[in-house]
């Protein structure tokens, strides 16, 4: 029995459970070399989320050892550039970087300035040896020369610090008003290595550019802000299984007429774009493992509808559609394409407009949707009668999230007496309600 809790699965497992305890997981370093080599990767998994807004002073100091220790992996040849080659942590005991899961190029930048500013005006008398960058930082005196100062050291150091991250990395993220953002997102497209691991790329539309990557996700979401994603995407197209395109990206045409090249994408989001009518969207057609879809904050035009005529999207299980005005005729016809494969259909029913406009009618989905099992849609403008039909012909609808008006709540006490019914919140003009129905055996 002592060897089997000795193990290294069994000690791994029991410390994943302490992530959100620092002081407990570093209790954990302390206990012998098994519970520490158990212990380390977890505590370097996140290692900047402590710089933040709020940090405290006690774990600002420590700050500049973190930065430190990742330039201690760095190349000679780089070392030597950045006179780094005095480093008292030359030989460490763990690959500390390679640990490393989330980070993010902000944090960094700000983990940099701490540094700077500690080992500029203290490291003389910190440590015996001498400064890193001493013999760069000590004619930098200007706060601007200092930015500048900073912001070359991150440009000459990410991609390097990236690469050595890549085992491990899960997510990216760069929310900086630095310039030079986009080229540094245009240079990671070239590393094949960085590639390999990271295939999630998400930018936001506005003057910060916000970049996720997430590997073991297996998510991409496209640059936007004049950064051409369609590289990225040749490059990741064999993998690739959810795409999200936000804002308003580059050359948008282009990315969707990637789309059916993407031999694994299987969610498709659309958040906060606004379609013209020159775009189409017959191309989801042609996503054959295509299961989830979602307009998010869109304007989708009476123009596109006729480009999904013809669009069979019988793989789709999901559709969901949250603040986003679109023709009620292009989610008809999306719903009458799928064949009855739909088996979700989710809408966010706060608009401020209680309209059923925003939603297909409850008799299209009796009709197209037999093998409906969940959906959160408004009651609004339906009798009894409807919505007895809908559930009679929906025999697989397992729970419903229903927007209801004050003055239809009785009718859905009526019609659903049998079922449990909780309410959930109160949103002004509609009650929320969560309705789960009794088990009723069906052939499948």
């Amino acid at each position: 029995m002592s060897s089997l809790l000795s193990s290294f699965d069994l000690v791994a497992e029991t410390v994943s459970h302490l992530l959100d305890d620092r002081r407990t997981l570093h209790s954990c370093l302390l206990v012998n070399r098994l519970w520490c080599e158990a212990t380390v990767p977890i505590l370097w998994s996140k290692p900047f989320e402590l710089i933040g807004p709020s940090v405290t002073r006690k774990w600002k100091k420590h700050v500049p050892m973190l930065i430190e220790v990742c330039f201690m992996f760095l190349g000679d040849h780089m070392k030597k550039q950045l006179n780094l080659q005095r480093m008292r942590h030359a030989n460490s005991t763990f690959q500390y970087i390679g640990y490393i899961s989330q980070v993010n190029l902000y944090d960094i930048q700000r983990a940099i300035g701490y540094w700077y500013e500690c080992r500029r005006t203290n490291g003389s008398e910190q440590s015996k040896q001498k400064s890193l960058f001493s013999r760069r930082t000590n004619k930098v005196s200007k706060p601007s020369d200092r930015n500048e100062f900073i912001v070359d050291l991150i440009d000459r150091t990410f991609l390097d610090l990236i690469e050595l991250m890549s085992p491990n990395l899960h997510t990216l993220t760069i929310e900086s008003e630095l310039s030079h953002s986009g080229g540094l997102l245009r240079r990671c497209m070239t590393r094949d290595k960085i590639l390999r691991h990271i295939s999630t790329v998400s930018a936001h539309a506005n003057k910060v550019c916000r970049l996720i990557i997430e590997g073991r996700k297996q998510r991409l979401s496209p640059p936007t802000g004049g950064i051409d994603v369609c590289p990225l995407l040749d490059k990741t197209e064999s993998r690739l299984q959810k795409l999200k395109i936000q804002g308003y990206p580059t050359r948008l045409d282009a990315i969707l007429s990637k789309l059916p090249k993407l031999a694994c994408i299987s969610k498709i989001s659309f958040c906060s774009i606004n379609f013209n009518e020159r775009l189409s969207l017959s191309v989801l057609a042609d996503c054959r493992n295509l299961q989830k879809l979602c307009f998010k904050r869109c304007y989708v035009p009476d123009q596109v509808k006729s480009t999904l005529s013809n669009a069979k999207i019988t793989s789709l299980r999901t559709l969901k559609v949250i603040g986003t005005s679109i023709d009620i005729g292009i989610l008809d016809t999306i719903v009458k394409n799928t064949n009855g494969s739909i088996e979700r259909i989710v809408s966010d029913g706060v608009e401020s407009e209680f309209s059923q406009r925003f939603w297909p009618s409850v008799g299209l989905i009796s009709q197209y949707c037999p093998n409906i099992r969940y959906i959160q849609m408004k009651i609004c403008n339906i009798d009894a009668g409807d919505l007895k039909n809908f559930r009679i012909s929906c025999k697989k609808l397992c729970v419903m999230t229903l927007y209801v008006g004050s003055w239809q709540r009785s009718m859905l006490f009526y019609e659903f007496s049998d079922c449990n019914i909780t309410r959930i919140k109160d949103e002004g003009t509609a009650i929320i309600y969560n309705v789960k129905l009794p088990f009723r055996s069906y052939v499948c």
